[in-house]
């Protein structure tokens, strides 16, 4: 991985829970997007990324994110939390405490 890389992500892995990785439910794509959720929390407890974010570090269309996201959010692996922060809504995305079990 060159420096320059690694200066554009917070830490250098990502943690993907067993539930979700082992999620029938999930595609590959969505569990990496997971993944990709999951690093950007490492910082702050959540993730502010947007959706055009998302795409970019995923390499996966603005579609994609979305359907991504909510089937993330309706199997609860995530939530979605939004705060207003002056004139802006910002979206704080965070990983679920107790994601469901596998099914």
């Amino acid at each position: 991985m060159s420096s320059s890389s690694r200066s554009s992500h917070r830490s250098a892995f990502a943690v993907i829970q067993a539930p979700v990785l082992y999620s029938k439910q999930l595609n590959d794509a969505e569990k990496i997007i997971y993944g990709h959720i999951s690093n950007l929390c490492n910082e702050f407890g959540y993730c502010y990324a947007t959706n055009q974010y998302l795409a970019e570090l995923s390499g996966k269309s603005l579609a994609a994110i979305k359907r991504a996201i909510k089937k993330l959010t309706d199997l609860n692996f995530i939530e979605i939390h939004h705060c207003s922060k002056g004139k802006q809504d910002e979206r704080q995305i965070t990983l679920s405490q107790f994601p469901q079990s596998i099914e």
